[in-house]
């Protein structure tokens, strides 16, 4: 146990947590890095690993770093990937409960023409909302990821344009 090691050695417990950490991380990368005179990882770079719970994640960001000093941004860049692909999960499950298929392959080219209405954009890196509403309509809900957001949007409905009587008047 921690407690039995920390007696035993005389090491911490934090210290003992810490190591056993390291004992998750691949060993042929944690070597590389070790014998790197350029890279000296401290145990406030492996408490800032141990903030991601994945431990293939934390090997790919260990992996990733020439020097101990890329460590810590990579670490919260990695954190902010993994939140945000949580919240984007979260929201397309509430989104497919709710009846919304993802976009056509045709959405990303005419998101911006006069052929979809944008219903409401929700930003990945914000906390998901507990539930969402959608107005009742005929006209059935698509969602597009894109960057940091999830965008839902319609189809435009095609209105039959009524002339006016000087364009009835050119027209004949």
């Amino acid at each position: 146990t921690e407690d039995s090691l920390a007696q035993k050695t005389g090491f911490s417990k934090q210290t003992i947590r810490s190591r056993v950490e390291l004992a998750k991380l691949d060993k042929d990368i944690f070597k590389e890095k070790s014998e790197d005179e350029g890279f000296q990882m401290t145990l406030k770079d492996i408490n800032m690993l141990k903030k991601i719970e994945d431990v293939e994640a934390r090997n790919e960001v260990l992996k990733s770093c020439e020097t101990s000093g890329q460590l810590q941004w990579k670490v919260a860049n990695k954190i902010k990937e993994i939140e945000k692909d949580r919240n984007c999960k979260t929201i397309i499950k509430m989104l497919m409960e709710k009846g919304a298929k993802p976009a056509p392959e045709s959405y990303q080219r005419e998101r911006y023409s006069n052929k979809w209405n944008t219903v409401k954009t929700y930003s990945l890196g914000d906390e998901p909302p507990k539930r969402i509403q959608l107005p009742k309509s005929d006209e059935p809900y698509y969602f597009y990821k894109y960057f940091n957001n999830i965008e839902i949007a319609q189809k435009t409905k095609k209105v039959k344009k009524e002339l006016t009587p000087e364009e009835m008047k050119i027209k004949a």
